[in-house]
């Protein structure tokens, strides 16, 4: 049987080295860790506001992981950080076609 922790810090693991294909509503997707990389590297630019202030460089920088802790690993993947990266897509499509 596989534990819901051991699951996301395996996800967290293969996502560091490789890229993981989906599709979604029929659309082919790839999620990339570089995704995670950037959201994390615009929030930090701007240390007064933070969207996310829980994230460090030790959830996200590849060098810093420590790969066995769960609790840094099921922060990275929270909602909150999720729909905030779906959000941030969502903005700029909008100011895209806007142009």
């Amino acid at each position: 049987l596989y534990d819901p922790p051991h699951l996301l810090n395996g996800l967290r693991n293969n996502l560091l080295n490789k890229d993981l294909h989906f599709n979604l509503n029929g659309k082919s997707c790839v999620a990339k860790w570089e995704h995670i990389e950037q959201f994390y590297f615009l929030d930090v630019e701007d240390q007064d506001i933070r969207i996310c202030p829980k994230l460090t460089d030790q959830h996200i920088v590849r060098n810093k992981i420590n790969k066995m802790k769960v609790s840094c690993c099921t922060q990275v993947f929270s909602h909150q950080v999720g729909a905030l990266m779906k959000k941030i897509i969502s903005w700029s499509k909008l100011f895209y076609k806007k142009m």
